[in-house]
């Protein structure tokens, strides 16, 4: 018998400012537990990942070497605090920051206040444009019994454009910050460096804030940038960093909404690499794009095959893998929620490797589709998605990627068994 399942990707994703402790707890809701797979699947992407630091695009990278790191982070044991946004947005600004509160730009502003006549230091054009419409003959007439004049008075402010829009990125960075210390002692792997990056930031954030000129500068509500934040060398990392944050936060609904598209892409390259890691594999090594869907819709990897760079939402790969005495060629491929593999038995032939003709029964073709809207009530699940279920986010459990599941396909079912164990 089977049972009907509400897809958590089919409703709204939660606050925002809750999503870190749902994530983070020992005891996860669906939801969180969700979140945390997701957010394993950015985290995978983006430690690997090397960003141009003037676009902040994505760099090449050989494709195997890629693979490889993918398999260190797979043998890590206990979780390790997410490398997203946040860590990149800070790595980004933060030297920038505090340089801009030690030194930031101020400008001149001119007022005109009406001054007593013994305090008034300086007229311009529109001063004396308003003496001049005073009624009298002589300028004692024109000031008349007040003794008040309009004069000019100069103060230097720092409460400018560019100000204000780094004043928006500490007050949307610093909650998130503190976020994440409170939960840091939940990770049982934890960068120093990043910790300390926080603890910096923090700081940043509040006390020298507070003690710098830009204490009363209001935050921005524009999401234009000038010739300051565009040009100046620390003003341009705030502005690239305050757009990386709003990217991020407008897209976290979508992010939620793509899980089963995520997970599939992530299954097809985590598959490869534990294949690459486990067995003998003859793999075309070429450049890669990593894609961890921080700045962008772009997630998974594109790789640079036969010339032409392949799309990260439909990635191919062709390989031959070597099980005891057999080889097998693998043509991998990503349509819509479902991993396609073909598999052909090679043979020798006078010292040679060639496919199989004589025997039909060695090819095999497996669908792994990621969206039935069923679950089984048997242990084993019918697909990975009821497998994910059943083993990961609906009992609360950070574990999307380990127990035991076995397929029943032919001569595929060795080869995926090395990625479920």
């Amino acid at each position: 018998m089977a049972q009907k399942i509400t897809s958590l990707w089919n409703s709204i994703a939660p606050d925002f400012s809750k999503l870190e402790h749902f994530s983070a707890a020992h005891e996860k809701t669906q939801e969180g537990a969700y979140w945390a797979s997701l957010q394993l699947f950015h985290h995978i992407l983006a430690k690997n990942n090397r960003e141009d630091p003037l676009t902040d695009q994505s760099m090449p990278l050989p494709l195997i070497d890629t693979l490889l790191q993918i398999g260190c982070i797979l043998r890590q044991e206990g979780r390790e605090l997410p490398e997203d946004n946040l860590q990149r947005i800070l790595q980004l600004c933060c030297s920038a920051v505090s340089e801009i509160l030690e030194h930031p730009r101020q400008k001149l502003l001119r007022s005109h206040p009406f001054l007593p006549v013994s305090k008034v230091r300086e007229m311009d054009t529109r001063c004396m444009a308003w003496l001049a419409k005073q009624p009298g003959k002589r300028v004692r007439e024109k000031i008349g019994v007040k003794q008040h004049i309009l004069g000019v008075r100069r103060k230097i402010s720092a409460d400018t454009i560019e100000n204000r829009v780094l004043r928006r990125l500490i007050d949307e960075l610093k909650p998130m910050i503190e976020r994440r210390l409170d939960i840091v002692h939940h990770y049982s792997i934890s960068d120093r460096d990043y910790i300390k990056l926080l603890q910096k930031m923090l700081h940043i954030c509040s006390d020298a804030l507070y003690s710098s000129a830009l204490k009363d500068v209001p935050s921005s509500h524009t999401l234009q940038a000038n010739n300051v934040l565009l040009s100046d060398r620390a003003y341009n990392k705030v502005w690239r960093a305050f757009k990386r944050l709003q990217e991020y936060q407008n897209r976290v609904e979508q992010i939620w909404k793509d899980g089963p598209n995520q997970f599939t892409i992530m299954a097809f390259w985590l598959f490869i690499a534990r294949l690459y890691e486990r067995t003998h594999v003859l793999l075309y090594d070429d450049f890669c794009l990593l894609q961890p869907g921080l700045i962008s819709s772009l997630f998974g990897i594109q790789a640079h095959l036969k010339g032409s760079w392949q799309a990260a939402e439909n990635p191919k790969l062709s390989l031959t893998v070597s099980l005891g005495n057999s080889l097998f060629d693998l043509d991998m491929e990503v349509k819509g929620n479902a991993i396609h593999i073909d598999s052909t038995r090679l043979y020798e032939a006078d010292g040679y490797i060639a496919r199989s003709s004589q025997s039909p029964t060695h090819n095999c073709r497996v669908e792994l589709n990621f969206l039935s809207s069923e679950i089984s009530d048997s242990k084993e699940a019918s697909s990975i998605k009821e497998f994910w279920i059943q083993r990961g986010f609906a009992q609360g459990r950070y574990m999307p990627f380990t127990g035991q599941f076995y397929w029943n396909e032919g001569e595929l079912s060795m080869i995926l068994q090395i990625f479920w164990d």
